[in-house]
């Protein structure tokens, strides 16, 4: 992305909070192509591991920061909720 420019930026309810975010960030921080599959599984493993260490994401080995915890840790959050409500509606 070049200098300036604006992300999108999601939103999303959790816990009855609305919660902000940046659409696409964790997947440009993880250097992931669009094609590469994030899971839920995959994401709670790597945000169980301590900040400083690596972490093997989609087959690439890229050091935990603390943002990328915490984005790991939303994204997992969100897709938890969306299955949740998926089996509600039914």
């Amino acid at each position: 992305m070049a200098y300036g420019t604006k992300r999108k930026m999601g939103k999303a309810k959790l816990g009855g909070k609305t919660v902000r975010f940046k659409k696409g960030a964790l997947r440009k921080q993880l250097k992931l192509k669009p094609k590469q599959k994030l899971t839920k599984a995959g994401m709670r493993r790597a945000s169980k591991k301590r900040v400083g260490s690596m972490i093997k994401v989609a087959g690439k080995s890229v050091r935990l920061t603390r943002l990328m915890k915490k984005r790991l840790n939303l994204g997992a959050n969100l897709m938890a909720r969306k299955r949740s409500t998926k089996t509600n509606a039914k």
